[in-house]
C-alpha cells in the first residue's frame, strides 16, 4: 500500500477551507443588502416627495385653469362690450361667487370700470391702476393672452391676492380686461387639500414666479409673502435640493414649476427624517449577516467531514480493484460516490453483455431505416400535393418530346381535357389540338407557337401568348440535364392590364383625364417626323389669375375649375385636334388636319367663344380668364422644342398685351425674348456691381408752401444705355424674384440719405406687391432704420391698391406691424385700381396719393367732383391727401382749392440725385 507523499494536503483540509469560503457570501451579501436598502429607502422618499410636488402643482394649475375658463366665458359675454356694464354686473357677481374671488373689469387704459366687492358706480370704479396692475394690464394688452400675476395686495381690499386676467377683444384690438382676484387663502386651501397641515415631518409651499411664497401647508400665516429660500438656485422645470429652511434646519426637498402660471411648488422634510428609518434596518441586516455566516460555516464543516469519509471509502475500493481482489459495492450516502462504486462492480458484468448490446444496436438501425422510408413516402406525397396546388400550370417532357408529368392547373389554363394529357401526347399534338379548337387569336400566333416547338430542347426561353378567351399566358421552358424539359404556364392577365393602366396614367393627366405633356410630345414628334412638310399648329393656353381662385376659394375649387375648362375645350375639338394639360393651369392643343394659319385661328376663336361664359364652381360664378399663344409648323419651327418655344413667346406677348386673347408667333417676339434675357443678366450684374441709385422728388406742403419731404425713386445707371427709369426693369425684377433685393437696397439708401436732412423732412419709398409677401419687408425696413439711425416716424411707405388683392390678410398683418413701430403708410395711385371703400376702412393708411391722371383732368367737372369726394373722405378718415403729377401753376391752384394737403410733380421739382438737391432743409417751394 502506498503512503501519502509528504507535504501534500488532505482532502479533508480542502473541504474545511471550502466550508470557510461558503460562510463568506452571506456576510458579503448582507452588506450589499444594507447598502441597497439604504439607497432604495432614500430613492423611495425622494420619489414620494417628487410625486407630492407634482400633485400639488396639478391642483394649483387646475385652480388657475378653472379661473381662466370662467373668465373666458365672461369675456365672451355681449353685455361686457356695452358702455353700460349694469347688465353685466349680475354675471360678474355669479362668477365671483363660483370662483370665491373678486371680479374686476378695466378698460384698455387700465381704469377700473367694475368691482364685484365694491358698489357699482362708486368712485373707486374710476381709480387709476397702480404700478403692479399697470404691468399686468400692459402684458395682457400686448400679448392678447391670459396672464397670472404673483403675490400682491388688492388695491381695494388690501388683502393678499393673485390676479388672473384675460383680454376682451373688440375687433382686432383689446377693448377691456377682466380680472379675477383670487385670495391667497384660496391657494392655501388648495394646498392643504393635497398636503394636510398636520404632517409633522413634512411641509409644502406654492411660490409665484419671483419666488414669493403664496401659501404653506404649515405655519402659513408666518411664511406667506416671504421669499422661498434658495429660489434662485432652482433651475429647470423640476428637481431636488438640499439646504436650510427659513429657521435654519437642514432639509431635503423637491420642486416643480408650472408652465401655465410660472409658480413653483416645493415639498420638503428635515434631513433627520430622511435618514432615521435607515439606521435600524442597517443594524438588523448586519446582525442577520453575521448569524447566517456562522450557520453556513458550521453546516459546511459538518458536511465536509461526511464527504471526506466517503472519499476514503472510494479510494479503498479502487485499490482493491487494482490489486485484483473481489469488489463488493457498499451503500454510500452520496449518490455520485455510490454510482462510482456500482460502476466498478458492473465493469466485469458488462463484458459478458457485449453481444446483447450489439444485437440491440442492429435492431435500432433497422428501425431508423424504416423511419427514413416512411419519411420519403411522406415527402413524395407532399411533392404531389404541391404540384397539384401550385398556381402555375406545369408540363414535363421527356427527351422524345412527350408529356410525362402534368398538373391540374395546366388543364385549367389551356382548356385541354385531362384524358388528352394522360395519353402522353407530344407538344406538337397539343399545339394542333389548340389550333383545332380556335385557341389562337391569329394565324401569326399559331405559327409562332409551332416555331417555338423547335426550341423546346434548346436554351431556356420565355414568351407570352394571348388566348382567344382574353387570357394572357407567360410560357417558360427550362431544359433538363438528362434530356427533356419543364414548361410552366403562368396567367399574367392581371399584370398586363395593370401595365396597360400604368402606361395610360403615364400619358394622361389624373385630374382632367386629358393627355399630358408626354403624350402630346409623342404625337407632335410623330407628325413632325412622318409628315415634315404638312403644316400643323401648336397652341399654348394659360388661365389668367388662376392662383387667386386657389387662394380665395381653395384648391378643391381650383381643381373643379380645371376640370370644367377641360370639358369646355373637349367640346370644341374636331378631328385632327388634340388637347393636353401640361401642368398647373397650362394647357396645349395640337391641330394636324387643317390649313394653316387659318385652321389655328378658327380653333382659337372656338376656344375664345367657349371660354367666354363664366363658370359655376361651388356656387360661385367665376369668369375664366385666358391667354393663347400660337405657333405654326414648319413656318415657326420644325422641331417640338422650337414650336413650344415659339408658342410660349406668343403666349407671353398675349399676356403682356392685356390677356383675354390670342397671338401668333412673330420673329420679333424671339428678339424681344432675347432682349429680355439679356436685360435679366445685366440686372443681376447691376445689383452685384451696385449700379442702382436713388433720386429724390420733393413733396410740397400746401398749407406752408414748404417742402415737407421727398419721394425716393430708383434709377439704373446702365453702362451702355445710360440712366434707366423703373418702368424699364422693375416689372422684370418682380417677375424673376429680384425685387426684394432692390427694395432693400433702395430702403437702405433712402434712410441713409434722409438721416442727413432736417428732422421735419420725411422720405417716401415705393413698395412692390411682391415685397409684401412674408416678413421680408418688415425685416428690411427695421434693418435700414437701425443702420441709418433714422426715426421710424420719418419713413413713409407707398403701396398700390392692387397689392391688397394678392393676400389681403397677410398684407394687413405686415403693414400693421410697420405702423406699430411708427412707419407711415400711403396708398399710391389711388383711383386707378379697385378703390374699394372696404379697403380704406380695413387698410392701415395714413395718406392717399391721387393719381396724376385725375390731376391732369381737373378742368373736367366730373373729375373735380371725384377729387373733391376723395379729399372729403380722406379728411374724415384723418388721412393726408397728396396730388401727384402737378406740372402747372393752374393745376397747383386747382388742387389747393379742392382741399389737397400736399402736391408733387415737375412744377414742384423733378427727381434728382442727392447731390443735386437744392438744399437739404425745409426750404420754400
Amino acid at each position: 500500500m502506498s503512503r501519502r507523499k509528504a507535504g501534500r494536503l488532505t482532502f479533508g483540509w480542502y473541504l474545511t477551507a471550502f466550508a470557510l469560503v461558503l460562510a463568506l457570501p452571506p456576510i458579503v451579501y448582507s452588506g450589499y443588502l444594507t447598502v441597497r436598502l439604504a439607497s432604495d429607502a432614500r430613492q423611495m422618499v425622494t420619489d414620494e416627495v417628487r410625486d407630492k410636488a407634482a400633485t400639488v402643482l396639478t391642483a394649483s394649475d387646475e385652480l388657475v385653469g378653472a379661473t381662466i375658463s370662467a373668465l373666458d366665458v365672461l369675456a365672451g359675454a355681449r353685455s361686457l362690450r356695452e358702455d353700460d356694464l349694469g347688465p353685466f354686473l349680475e354675471e360678474a357677481q355669479n362668477a365671483a361667487r363660483r370662483l370665491d374671488a373678486a371680479i374686476v373689469v378695466r378698460d384698455a387704459q387700465g381704469r377700473r370700470l367694475l368691482h364685484t366687492r365694491m358698489p357699482f358706480g362708486s368712485p373707486v370704479a374710476a381709480n387709476e391702476p397702480d404700478e403692479s396692475e399697470r404691468a399686468i394690464l400692459n402684458i395682457v394688452a400686448r400679448t392678447g393672452a391670459p396672464h397670472v400675476s404673483g403675490f400682491h395686495l388688492s388695491p381695494e381690499t388690501r388683502e393678499p391676492i393673485v390676479a388672473v386676467s384675460v383680454p376682451v377683444w373688440g375687433g382686432i384690438e383689446v377693448k377691456r380686461i377682466v380680472t379675477a382676484e383670487i385670495p391667497i387663502d384660496a391657494v392655501h386651501r388648495v394646498l392643504i387639500g393635497v398636503e394636510p397641515e398636520d404632517q409633522p415631518s413634512r411641509w409644502a409651499s406654492i411660490s409665484d414666479a419671483r419666488g414669493t411664497i403664496l401659501a404653506r401647508s404649515s405655519q402659513n400665516a408666518t411664511f406667506s409673502g416671504t421669499k422661498l429660500p434658495g429660489f434662485e438656485e432652482l433651475i429647470g422645470r423640476s428637481g431636488t435640493w438640499r439646504g436650510t429652511n427659513l429657521v435654519g434646519v437642514p432639509v431635503f426637498g423637491a420642486y416643480a414649476r408650472s408652465q401655465l402660471t410660472g409658480w413653483t411648488v416645493a415639498v420638503g422634510l428635515p434631513e433627520s427624517a430622511l435618514e432615521a428609518p435607515l439606521h435600524l434596518s442597517v443594524l438588523k441586516l448586519v446582525g442577520l449577516g453575521i448569524l447566517l455566516g456562522a450557520l453556513a460555516g458550521v453546516a459546511a464543516l459538518l458536511l465536509s467531514r461526511r464527504i471526506a469519509g466517503t472519499y476514503r471509502t472510494l479510494a479503498r475500493l479502487a485499490r482493491d480493484l487494482g490489486e485484483g481482489r473481489r469488489v463488493d459495492a457498499p451503500d454510500l450516502p452520496i449518490a455520485e460516490a455510490d454510482l462510482v462504486a456500482q460502476a466498478l462492480a458492473q465493469a466485469a458484468r458488462d463484458l459478458g453483455d457485449r453481444d446483447a448490446s450489439l444485437a440491440a444496436a442492429r435492431a435500432e438501425l433497422e428501425g431508423r431505416v424504416a423511419e427514413r422510408t416512411s419519411a420519403l413516402a411522406e415527402q413524395t406525397e407532399l411533392l404531389t400535393a404541391t404540384l397539384e396546388n401550385m398556381d402555375q400550370g406545369l408540363l414535363m417532357i421527356d427527351r422524345d418530346g412527350r408529356v410525362v408529368i402534368y398538373n391540374r392547373r395546366v388543364t385549367e389554363l389551356l382548356d385541354i381535357p385531362e384524358e388528352v394529357l394522360a395519353a402522353g401526347p407530344t407538344l406538337a399534338d397539343l399545339t394542333m389540338f389548340q389550333v383545332e379548337h380556335d385557341d389562337f387569336v391569329s394565324e401569326d400566333d399559331a405559327a409562332r407557337a409551332f416555331d417555338n416547338l423547335r426550341r423546346v430542347m434548346g436554351p431556356s426561353h420565355v414568351y407570352e401568348r394571348r388566348r382567344s378567351n382574353g387570357l394572357v399566358i407567360e410560357v417558360r421552358t427550362v431544359p433538363l440535364a438528362g434530356g427533356g424539359a419543364v414548361r410552366t404556364y403562368t396567367d399574367i392577365t392581371a399584370r398586363k392590364r395593370a401595365e396597360e393602366r400604368i402606361a395610360h396614367m403615364a400619358r394622361h393627366d389624373a385630374l382632367t383625364a386629358l393627355p399630358n405633356r408626354v403624350l402630346l410630345r409623342e404625337r407632335l414628334d410623330e407628325h413632325l417626323h412622318a409628315r415634315a412638310a404638312a403644316p400643323l399648329a401648336l397652341i399654348c393656353v394659360d388661365l389668367d389669375r388662376f392662383k387667386t381662385v386657389n387662394d380665395t376659394l381653395g384648391h378643391p375649387a381650383g381643381d373643379a375649375l380645371l376640370r370644367g375648362v377641360a370639358e369646355r375645350v373637349r367640346g370644341v375639338l374636331r378631328e385632327g385636334e388634340l388637347v393636353a394639360r401640361l401642368g398647373g393651369d397650362e394647357f396645349a392643343l395640337l391641330q394636324t388636319q387643317a390649313e394653316q394659319p387659318h385652321g389655328a385661328r378658327d380653333l382659337a376663336e372656338r376656344l375664345v367663344a367657349a371660354m367666354r361664359p363664366p363658370m359655376s364652381v361651388e356656387g360661385h360664378r367665376i369668369p375664366v380668364g385666358y391667354s393663347l399663344g400660337i405657333a405654326v409648323a414648319p413656318r415657326d419651327g420644325t422641331s417640338a422644342d422650337a414650336l413650344f418655344k415659339a408658342a410660349d413667346l406668343a403666349l407671353y406677348r398675349a399676356k403682356a398685351d392685356g390677356r383675354g386673347g390670342y397671338r401668333f408667333f412673330e420673329p420679333a417676339m424671339d428678339a424681344a425674348a432675347q432682349e429680355r434675357q439679356t436685360l435679366e443678366v445685366e440686372l443681376r450684374e447691376a445689383i452685384a456691381r451696385d449700379e442702382l441709385e436713388v433720386h429724390y422728388q420733393p413733396i410740397l406742403d400746401l398749407a406752408t408752401d414748404r417742402v415737407c419731404g421727398h419721394e425716393a425713386l430708383v434709377r439704373w445707371r446702365h453702362p451702355a444705355r445710360g440712366l434707366l427709369s423703373p418702368a424699364m426693369f422693375v416689372p422684370l425684377a418682380e417677375e424673376i424674384g429680384l425685387i426684394d433685393a432692390i427694395g432693400a437696397r433702395v430702403l437702405a439708401l433712402a434712410c441713409r440719405e434722409a438721416a442727413r436732412w432736417p428732422m421735419e423732412l420725411r422720405v417716401s419709398v415705393n413698395v412692390s406687391a411682391r415685397q409684401l409677401e412674408g416678413d421680408g419687408l418688415f425685416d428690411a425696413v427695421t434693418r435700414a432704420l437701425r443702420e441709418a439711425r433714422l426715426p421710424a416716424s420719418r419713413l413713409e411707405l407707398e403701396i398700390t391698391e392692387s397689392a391688397l388683392m394678392q393676400d389681403a390678410k397677410g398684407v394687413l398683418r405686415v403693414l400693421g406691424a410697420l405702423r406699430e413701430i411708427g412707419v407711415s403708410i400711403a396708398m399710391d395711385d389711388f383711383g386707378t385700381g379697385f378703390s374699394s371703400l372696404g379697403y380704406l376702412r380695413r387698410f392701415p393708411s395714413d395718406k392717399i396719393k391721387i393719381d396724376r391722371s385725375f390731376v391732369q383732368d381737373l378742368d373736367n367737372p366730373q373729375t373735380a367732383a371725384i377729387v373733391r369726394a376723395i379729399v372729403g373722405l380722406g379728411a374724415r378718415l384723418g388721412m393726408t391727401i397728396t396730388a401727384e403729377g402737378v406740372e402747372t401753376q393752374e393745376q397747383l391752384a386747382l388742387v389747393r382749392n379742392e382741399g389737397c394737403s400736399q402736391a408733387q410733380g415737375y412744377l414742384i421739382g423733378r427727381p434728382a440725385p442727392p447731390s443735386a438737391l437744392p438744399a437739404r432743409d425745409a426750404s420754400a417751394a
